[in-house]
């Protein structure tokens, strides 16, 4: 359905002109439909997709790009979790085989003071904040699996505001 509702245009492969999906033309969410009113949040557990979790929630799976356009995802291969079996995997593809316990950063826990750092602040090697606690260090699957359980986070659309939003989604594309 999202595809099927691009337009088309003609264009030359081959020196034969073609008509070819539009894939640039984008439509967006209005505030209305991307209010806190037509969303509720949502936490993606692992293994989920976004065709299962449409599945889930609006009974079937073709909504899988209402999940994926009300979070303004475009690549679900880097922006979608990933399943927690292929985190490893990808941490030693992006930092090498027997790098994921390497440190990636250190942060500031506790201030000056002793009172705990509401906001993570990255800091540089210090062995003396690492002994009395005041700073940690994150490796690189730890830092990664942080970034992947922050993209768990999602909203998606309140069903009864679906049907309204593919009628505007064909109309806009549409035009």
């Amino acid at each position: 359905m999202y595809f099927k509702s691009m337009p088309t245009m003609r264009y030359k492969i081959d020196n034969k002109p073609r008509n070819v999906t539009d894939i640039f033309k984008r439509v967006a969410l209005s505030k209305y439909q991307h209010s806190k009113l037509a969303m509720e949040e949502y936490f993606v557990k692992d293994m989920e997709t976004p065709e299962s979790l449409a599945h889930d929630f609006y009974k079937s799976s073709t909504y899988h790009w209402v999940v994926l356009m009300t979070n303004s995802i475009v690549d679900v291969y880097s922006e979608w979790p990933r399943p927690d079996n292929s985190l490893f995997e990808f941490v030693e593809s992006k930092y090498g085989v027997g790098n994921a316990s390497e440190v990636h950063h250190y942060i500031l826990k506790k201030d000056v003071n002793g009172n705990d750092v509401e906001e993570t602040i990255y800091v540089d090697y210090d062995p003396a904040g690492i002994a009395n606690g005041t700073s940690e260090l994150v490796t690189n699957y730890n830092y990664e699996l942080e970034l992947n359980n922050n993209k768990r986070q999602i909203y998606l659309m309140k069903p009864q505001y679906v049907a309204e939003m593919v009628t505007t989604y064909k109309k806009l594309m549409a035009s």
